[in-house]
């Protein structure tokens, strides 16, 4: 059985209203359906709203077992963490 047809397949014919993830198998088909880092951010977001957080599964079945990096790959992207500097000018304030 291909999850990720199946999957495709549920979506396309509602795509208002998306099922709600409750298996390893459908997270790791959500996310290999990425085809965009817009797109891994919103499935992560999908992801993390169906389970109230990311799941227990998601570090061995997403990250060690290479299905990030593969995906980030064919968006031309990579897995690993970035982090950026916000600059502020000085002078300018900050609402709190």
């Amino acid at each position: 059985m291909n999850l990720l047809f199946n999957f495709s397949t549920i979506m396309n014919e509602n795509p208002q209203e998306s099922p709600k993830l409750t298996t390893q198998e459908e997270v790791v088909a959500l996310m290999k359906s990425s085809k965009s880092e817009q797109e891994w951010n919103d499935n992560c977001d999908k992801v993390k709203a169906d389970f109230n957080d990311y799941p227990d599964f998601w570090y061995p079945a997403i990250v060690m077992s290479g299905v990030a990096q593969e995906t980030a790959n064919n968006f031309g992207s990579d897995a690993n963490i970035h982090i950026s500097t916000i600059r502020k000018d000085i002078g300018d304030t900050i609402d709190q």
